[in-house]
């Protein structure tokens, strides 16, 4: 299966962007004109924000903040229901 970028690239909507010589740099991409044109738009200005994505339901904020995708909230305080119950042994 391709990655979204090689798709993209196959298809014109992307191309080869700036690269630093260092070693290890990684490859980056650029849009293109045939990508503007795909989806309407006269330039990347035009993209929404991410307030306009998360009002969408398109923006998973759990990825901007290092959270694994599935991975409980933390940010609520665990009640004692899920908690482990600990077993003693005799």
């Amino acid at each position: 299966m391709p990655t979204p970028s090689a798709a993209c690239a196959r298809r014109g909507l992307v191309g080869p962007g700036p690269r630093s010589p260092r070693p290890g740099a990684p490859l980056t991409f650029v849009t293109t004109d045939a990508f503007l044109d795909q989806f309407g738009l006269e330039s990347l200005a035009d993209l929404p924000d991410l307030d306009d994505l998360q009002a969408m339901g398109l923006a998973d904020t759990g990825v901007l903040d290092d959270t694994p995708a599935g991975a409980p909230d933390l940010s609520e305080p665990a009640g004692r229901a899920s908690l482990p119950l600990a077993h003693r042994h005799s």
